[in-house]
This record gives C-alpha cells, sequence and structure tokens, in this order.
C-alpha cells in the first residue's frame, strides 16, 4: 500500500508529486547517543558549555526515564570562519573556537556544527574542512535557505567519492528556514514534499542524505514558536518518516519551552529541542542561569511525555 502526496511547488521550488510507501521507516546513519537531545546553540565560550553539561549530567544521572536522552551543543560557524576569515555574527566559531569547545567526550554529551550558508556552492568544501579539522564533532546542521536535495547530493558526492549517503559521510541535518517556511505558508504536505526528497534517492529508494529534520522559524532569535503553526508540520512529517528524528526550535527557554512544547511532546515524545536566542541576554551573551533553566525545564517535559 503507498500513498502519494502532491502540491504546487512554491516559487523557487522544483517540485513533483511523490510516492511514498505508508509510514516508511527510514534508516538511521546517525552515530548519535540517544533518540532525542535537549539542544542549545550559540555557546562561545567552553566554560559555560562544561557548565551546561554538568547541569544535564547532575539532573539526569538517577533519572531512568532519560536514560535516552542526550545534550547537544550547536556551534555556530561558516565557510567564511572555516578557513580562517571574520564574520560579523559574534557566535560563530573558528575551527580552534569549535574544537576548544568539544572538551567533554561522553557518549550522552553531542556536539553538532550549524554550518550558516546563503547557497549549497560551499557545503561540500565545508563538510570536508569540518570533517578534516573538526574530529569530535556528531553531526552538522545545514542551515541553507531553500536547499535542494539534489544540490545536497551533489556536494556531498565531492567530498565522499559518490559513495551512498547512507554510509559515508557525518550525520547531517536538514533546517527548515523561516523563509522557507513563509513561502510555503506553513503548508504541512509542501515541507513533508520536500522531505522526502531528501529520503528518497533519484531512483526512488529510500537513500537519506539527511539524518534529522530541525523546524525552525526564528532564525536564533528570541521570536516564540507558535505551536498551532509548527505541530501540523511534525505531525506530517513524522506520519510519513516515523523513523525520520525530527527537532523543534524557536524561542525556548526555561520560561517557554513547557507552554511551547507541552501539545507537542505529548503526540512526539521522541522530539528533540534547541534553543539559542531566548538563552541570551539583552546584551547578546550567552546566560548560563537561563540555559541551566531551560535544560531542568525540556528533561522535566520529557519525563512526563508518553512512552516512545
Amino acid at each position: 500500500m503507498s500513498t502519494t502526496t502532491s502540491t504546487t511547488a512554491p516559487t523557487g521550488f522544483s517540485m513533483s508529486p511523490v510516492t511514498t510507501p505508508a509510514r516508511i521507516l527510514v534508516r538511521q546513519r546517525s552515530n548519535l547517543g540517544g533518540s532525542r537531545f535537549v539542544g542549545i546553540t550559540g555557546i562561545t565560550d567552553p566554560a559555560d558549555a562544561q557548565t551546561c553539561i554538568r547541569h544535564f549530567m547532575e539532573y539526569t544521572s538517577h533519572r531512568s526515564t532519560l536514560a535516552n536522552t542526550s545534550i547537544a551543543l550547536g556551534l555556530l560557524t561558516s565557510q567564511n570562519r572555516l578557513i580562517g576569515g571574520e564574520c560579523n555574527n559574534t557566535r560563530s566559531l573558528s575551527i580552534e573556537g569549535i574544537n576548544d569547545i568539544c572538551c567533554v567526550q561522553d557518549s550522552r554529551v553531542q556536539y553538532i556544527v550549524h554550518l550558516c550558508t546563503k547557497s549549497a556552492a560551499n557545503i561540500g568544501e565545508s563538510l570536508n574542512t569540518i570533517r578534516s579539522a573538526c574530529p569530535n564533532i556528531h553531526g552538522v546542521q545545514l542551515n541553507t535557505p531553500f536547499l535542494q536535495a539534489g544540490d545536497l547530493r551533489a556536494q556531498v558526492a565531492t567530498v565522499y567519492g559518490g559513495k551512498s549517503a547512507i554510509t559515508s559521510h557525518t550525520p547531517l541535518f536538514l533546517s527548515i528556514e523561516p523563509e522557507t517556511l513563509r513561502e510555503w505558508d506553513w503548508n504541512p504536505d509542501a515541507v513533508t514534499v520536500h522531505v522526502s526528497t531528501f529520503v528518497y534517492g533519484e531512483s526512488g529508494r529510500i537513500d537519506p542524505c539527511i539524518d534529522r529534520v530541525i523546524i525552525d522559524p526564528s532564525e536564533g532569535k528570541e521570536l516564540v514558536m507558535d505551536p498551532e503553526k509548527i505541530l501540523p508540520i511534525l505531525r506530517a512529517i513524522h506520519k510519513e518518516f516515523p523513523g525520520l528524528p525530527l527537532i523543534c526550535s524557536g524561542g525556548l527557554s526555561g520560561k517557554t519551552v513547557t507552554t511551547a512544547l507541552g501539545d507537542i511532546v505529548d503526540e512526539i515524545p521522541c522530539i528533540s529541542t534547541d534553543a539559542e536566542g531566548g538563552l541570551r541576554t539583552s546584551q547578546d551573551c550567552f546566560d548560563c542561569n537561563e540555559a541551566t533553566g531551560y535544560i531542568q525545564s525540556t528533561l522535566q517535559l520529557f519525563e512526563d511525555a508518553p512512552s516512545n
């Protein structure tokens, strides 16, 4: 039995109707140490990273319901920073800055590079740099507006010799950017069709070139997401690809996470979270107190969620 999902391609996209086996379980390549994680992005100081990790470990150490939950630190960078150039974004790290933060090695601590690019043109070169220069990285999140699956596959092939994406490279996270969500008018079918192009190869067979999908309407700013807009999108992707891990982001903090994610976690208990702008002061400095509050509130939410 199969289902056909069809939608009109928004401006800037070339999409066709995709036929997919109902409730297909996407094969995962990820070496991430947990089925879900509490994510914190934008840390630039190793001491702040260690504080967050320590708080996570202390809270989860004797809670068996959180045994499969990790903490993921998102490390922002760009092609220019990776080659030693400057960047206006003070949260963007050089190779040295990334490696300095990746100082705690534990199966429940994950380091995810957030690669910010305007186009797919330099993704392959950047992935190669990250792979060779950052040995402790567990994944790369692609923050590229309107990224197309064909472009990503071509870039990956330049780095990994055209080998199967399932087995050959660092886990990749597809970020559905705010520009994309607005272009589609928050249409769950349009987002699901787009994601399916990253799951299936040109032959129509399962050949995923991504490991996770993050829905991020906030651009790293303190804009609290609207669960009424986000949940239908997450629900549609999860129904079509229940084995594809999802991440939810958007203005999360210790004060907002329960309200913003309560209904989402109830429906999709395996969801991961990521916070950035909501963990910063009015002077755009990382706030460790806010971060530890967010960690605890999110873990409490996970504890109260239905079993997976």
